[in-house]
């Protein structure tokens, strides 16, 4: 079942795909730059993997200018509901 990205998640793959573009990287020297396998970045890129952890964290450390835009992506991710359910997991996702 494809899954598809949210406006956020859209955003911040939009953003480092123009990274990867102005460094004229390959997918797989972007998924090694970001510390993701080749196969995550392939995916998120077309919509079929939600942006997670690993790639945010990845992201920021690779491109600390895009720290502003990781921001966007996480608040855009915290409702009530997932406040209550972090609570309730004792701060464990």
């Amino acid at each position: 079942m494809k899954r598809h990205a949210t406006v956020a998640d859209s955003e911040l793959v939009q953003a480092l795909e123009r990274e990867q573009i102005a460094h004229g990287w390959s997918d797989q020297q972007m998924a090694e730059h970001l510390r993701i396998s080749r196969t995550l970045w392939s995916l998120t890129r077309r919509n079929e993997r939600h942006v997670g952890g690993r790639l945010i964290k990845g992201a920021v450390e690779a491109f600390p200018l895009l720290g502003p835009q990781a921001l966007i992506f996480l608040q855009s991710k915290v409702t009530p509901r997932t406040v209550v359910a972090a609570h309730s997991n004792g701060g464990a996702e």
